[in-house]
């Protein structure tokens, strides 16, 4: 009886069109579902391969010291020479230009937003650092980022925004990386 019952279920391939709207919605989230995670995996792409690269930066930054200083005991970051190199490592690993425009090759679409670059000091160690950045200040889009990091000795911190483009929205999304390097002269 049931293998009869059954052979009539299998002949009988009428659906009703509940069915049809129901398959058309489940294709509709298989297709947002993708396009979101297509989103994150770009903007995680994105911000570990900024991250990786501006850590190069700060790091070349933070090797600028000023020697005759260094020489009587005391730590001081040559701003000058300390500013041109994190620039320099900065075009060499994103790819840009001297105006910090991106070149062909590089993952970036517009040049990147150096919020802050500095050599920072406390009094006593670890010592939380704390900064806000502002991104697309003067648009009705603005939004604050805060950056918490700790340090354990004098650092070079940087703030840097880029953007990646998103699918299915018209402007791009800012990505706030920072980058901190401990100066630790080994004599």
């Amino acid at each position: 009886m049931s293998k009869q019952r059954h052979a009539v279920w299998l002949q009988n391939e009428r659906g009703g069109v509940q069915v049809l709207i129901l398959g058309l919605f489940a294709v509709a989230a298989m297709i947002l579902l993708f396009v979101v995670s297509v989103n994150v995996s770009l903007h995680m792409a994105a911000r570990s391969g900024v991250k990786d690269y501006l850590d190069i930066a700060t790091a070349a930054a933070a090797l600028d010291i000023n020697e005759t200083e260094a020489s009587y005991g005391r730590l001081v970051w040559d701003e000058a020479k300390g500013s041109a190199s994190f620039n320099k490592y900065l075009q060499l690993t994103l790819r840009l230009d001297a105006n910090n425009e991106p070149q062909p090759g590089s993952f970036l679409h517009k040049a990147p937003i150096i919020h802050y670059l500095g050599f920072v000091t406390h009094a006593g160690y670890p010592y939380t650092y704390s900064k806000s950045v502002k991104v697309r200040s003067g648009t009705d889009k603005e939004t604050i980022r805060s950056i918490e990091a700790t340090l354990y000795g004098p650092s070079v911190v940087a703030i840097v925004e880029v953007e990646q483009n998103m699918y299915g929205e018209q402007e791009a999304e800012p990505i706030v990386v920072p980058s901190v390097s401990s100066i630790r002269p080994r004599y």
